[in-house]
């Protein structure tokens, strides 16, 4: 009462015998010591009390003591009992945590403790916070995170902070398949707010695993939302190239949306190779004919035009469209590409027809030679034992391609008594 703490403590230093001590005796005690600073005296004498009468105080004066002397296991201990025992106590535990985590961040166990403290007080968004901030202390174990995560789902389920966090873990942890259900969720959570942040999230599934089959469709209908239809074309046509099965689907949405007369041009160039790709040619040509009328996309419509007439064999048609898709987008790399092929099948299909009659033509070889097909070509003309300049001419071209330059040389001679200026210009070929 008069102040002198330290005479107080020269007496009690005295007892021996602390059994006989009653509780409100044993708390005057440890609290001579609190002030007095003697924080393990203290704390022996608090923790004895606590036995035999559980009460808050006891507790607040433990976790102040432990803070002071830094035995953070004991506090941790100390909070739990607060949180388990006294959850009436859960907002003062809250404000202690928060002020000793700034005053020691590195307190590692304070920070699951401060958001069990957080969750208790229906303060999320603080719980998902300190979770954050104790991810980024070293040697923390992200599993111990991610669970902490889902006990907080649980208690608030669907709390869209909580979804994207235990998301960014799962991705960090490779569990893409759980962090993709997750970003789905908080899409429909909370869409507005989060929908970029799924983006990026989605963008590094991606550099993961290029052909990921559920990120792909999220990224395209994002893009679709959102009116980016070019975005959405290119993630969509990815998506059917990783997952064929997801074109038929694609096909029937396409199918709903592309109704409008405005069609956007992005998703008719789409939806046109969809169905050309799966055979559907009457909705082909019906979205070819918007197409169409759009004056920007005449060449883009002519390569598909040229695909639909590739697909029942009419090559020459094939071909004219190409021509203008040529003209139209001459930068276009999938013109000749297709160029090239067309010119394969119309020529294999003359080829199929010409071997088919009862005598051997010229038009053999030299369809062999057009095709690539040079050492065919010039077993044919072997096979065929003329003496024509032409066929001699083009059996010399086949053995220079074909490596064979002495055999070559060899037809060339047969020919230079027929047309010597011609000799002369294969000749020059061969040297080349």
């Amino acid at each position: 009462k008069i102040g002198r703490g330290a005479d107080v403590i020269e007496i009690l230093n005295r007892i021996s015998d602390w059994s006989r001590a009653d509780w409100p005796m044993v708390t005057f005690m440890a609290k001579a010591y609190f002030r007095e600073r003697h924080w393990e005296k203290a704390a022996w004498l608090y923790e004895h009390a606590y036995q035999s009468h559980a009460d808050i105080s006891v507790l607040k004066s433990l976790l102040e003591i432990y803070a002071h002397i830094q035995q953070w296991d004991a506090l941790t201990r100390c909070g739990q009992r607060i949180l388990a025992e006294f959850p009436g106590s859960a907002d003062w535990l809250k404000e202690q945590l928060e002020r000793l985590l700034r005053q020691y961040p590195a307190y590692g166990e304070g920070y699951p403790l401060l958001a069990k403290a957080a969750m208790a007080t229906v303060a999320p968004e603080l719980a998902v916070r300190v979770l954050r901030d104790w991810s980024k202390l070293p040697d923390v174990d992200p599993d111990t995170v991610t669970r902490a995560l889902q006990d907080l789902l649980q208690q608030f389920p669907g709390f869209p902070p909580a979804l994207y966090e235990l998301a960014l873990f799962e991705i960090r942890g490779k569990s893409y398949s759980l962090a993709l259900e997750h970003l789905q969720l908080l899409l429909q959570q909370d869409g507005d707010n989060y929908q970029d942040k799924v983006l990026r999230c989605l963008e590094l599934i991606l550099e993961a695993e290029p052909a990921q089959v559920v990120a792909l469709r999220m990224l395209g209908d994002i893009h679709h939302r959102c009116g980016d239809w070019a975005t959405a074309a290119t993630h969509y046509r990815q998506l059917v190239k990783a997952s064929p099965s997801d074109r038929q689907a694609l096909l029937l949405r396409l199918n709903q949306v592309l109704g409008a007369d405005a069609a956007p041009l992005p998703l008719l160039l789409l939806a046109c190779e969809l169905a050309i790709d799966n055979a559907d040619f009457s909705n082909a040509r019906r979205w070819l004919n918007q197409l169409k009328a759009d004056e920007s996309a005449v060449g883009k419509a002519a390569y598909l035009e040229a695909l639909i007439e590739g697909q029942h064999g009419h090559w020459e048609a094939a071909l004219d469209h190409l021509k203008t898709a040529s003209q139209s987008e001459p930068d276009n790399p999938l013109v000749p590409a297709a160029v090239g092929h067309a010119l394969q099948q119309k020529w294999q299909a003359e080829l199929d027809r010409v071997l088919q009659l009862p005598e051997q033509t010229e038009r053999i070889p030299r369809l062999y030679y057009e095709m690539g097909r040079v050492s065919e070509a010039a077993e044919a003309i072997q096979r065929m034992g003329s003496e024509d300049i032409s066929m001699r001419l083009l059996l010399s071209r086949c053995f220079k391609e074909m490596g064979r330059f002495d055999l070559g040389l060899k037809q060339l001679r047969l020919l230079a008594d027929w047309d010597p200026r011609r000799v002369l210009f294969e000749l020059g070929t061969l040297q080349e």
